[in-house]
Order: structure tokens, then sequence, then C-alpha cells
């Protein structure tokens, strides 16, 4: 049969005393515990109790521990613990809980090498970057002599077109001009029909159906198509 932990006020407070004396505070948490009430054991026997057990001086501790906390937390009177002010100068040897840094929070260290290989990584990619710039540029620059060129010779192109043009209508101009100068006998034909004379408006030109038809002078013929068009745009 077990025997009932019941502890004198001596050997309570001789307890407390060893647990003060050997520092014991400092390694509770630190080292298993079994171990420090076997040490507390071992020291109240050399000092004349030796009716403890490691066992029982745990369930004491957490008793007194138990009794100490809840007097603070609930704010009862300090008489309500007995061994209020002996527990409250052990729990001050208490250290304090050391901060330990999380390993997940900490930022991964690299290596040297690591380091080296992402610096030459970047270096890379700026170089990727400038070449492509490079070439970009190149190829817009590219792109718009390409449009220049093809602009400066649609141009070419509606330039003669619009020349074509006019000369036609010059030549459609000059022959209906022909057309209508010669039955009015404005005009004669010369030799080979090269060189043409503007004659009296009141003498007809006579000339058989075999005669060839006049041509009228390109140069007066101009002249007169210049003004037409002028008095056109005039009244228009």
């Amino acid at each position: 049969m077990a025997r009932r932990n019941v502890w004198t006020t001596e050997e309570t407070r001789e307890l407390l005393n060893v647990i003060k004396q050997l520092e014991l505070m400092k390694s509770f948490g630190e080292e298993r515990n079994n171990k420090l009430y076997q040490i507390a054991e071992d020291e109240l026997r050399l000092r004349g109790f030796t009716q403890k057990d490691a066992f029982q001086i745990e369930q004491k501790w957490k008793n007194l521990k138990r009794s100490y906390y809840k007097t603070r937390r609930e704010n009862y009177l300090v008489e309500s613990c007995e061994f209020y002010d002996e527990l409250d100068e052990l729990m001050s040897m208490k250290p304090a809980p050391s901060v330990v840094r999380s390993k997940a929070t900490d930022p991964p260290k690299r290596s040297r090498a690591v380091l080296e290989n992402v610096d030459l990584l970047l270096s890379k990619l700026t170089e990727v970057d400038r070449a492509s710039n490079d070439e970009f540029f190149k190829k817009q620059k590219d792109l718009v002599n390409y449009g220049f060129e093809l602009f400066t010779q649609d141009e070419r192109q509606y330039t003669a077109k619009l020349y074509g043009m006019a000369n036609r209508n010059m030549d459609d101009f000059i022959l209906k001009a022909q057309q209508i100068l010669l039955p009015a006998g404005l005009v004669r034909a010369g030799p080979g029909m090269v060189e043409e004379t503007i004659i009296s408006d009141h003498v007809p030109p006579h000339h058989t159906p075999n005669e060839p038809r006049a041509v009228v002078k390109k140069e007066i013929v101009k002249e007169f198509y210049q003004t037409w068009r002028e008095e056109e745009q005039f009244s228009s």
C-alpha cells in the first residue's frame, strides 16, 4: 500500500532550502526533472530527512507551485499559501525563457556559390535584355525604312500616273482643238503636217478630202489649254 504523501512544515521548508541552495530552479525545464528530484532526495537524506523519495518530492513540488500560482492569479491573501514568500523567491530565480527563433522564419542563408550563380544569371539576363532591345530597335528601323521605300515607290508611281494622264488629256485636247479649228478655217496644215499657221477669220481654207488633216502647233495649243483650264477653275 502506497504511503500517504504527508509533509511536515519542517520537511517542506527543508525541501525549499535544498532547491534554493542547489539552484535547481535554473535546471527545471532544461534537464529531465526526474534527475532533479533524485538530486533533491539524496540531499534531503544527507540532511537527515530519509522518509521522502523522488516521487513524493515531485508531487509535493507540483502542489506547492499550484498553490502559489493560484494565489497570484486569483489575488488570494498571501496567508492562504503557507510558503508564499519562499516560493516567490524561488520563482524569481527561474531564468527567463530564451527566445528561440524559428528556423522557418529565418531567411535561408545562401552559400557563396549560389550567390555567384545568381549574379551570373542576372548579368546574363541583362545582356539578353540589351540584345533583345537592340534587335527590336533594328527591326523597327528596318520596318520604317521599308515603309518609307514603299511610300516613295507609290509616290513615284502616282506621279508617273498623273503625268501620263496629263499627257493623255493634252493629246485629247489637241485632237479636239484640231477637230474644232480645222472646219472653222482657223488653221492650215503645213508640209508634212509639221508646222501650222493661224489665218484670218474671213478666209476659209480650201482643201480636198484627200488633203492631210491639219495639226495645230503644240506650243500654241498648250497655251490655249492652260488658259482654258484657269478659266474653268475660276468659274467653278
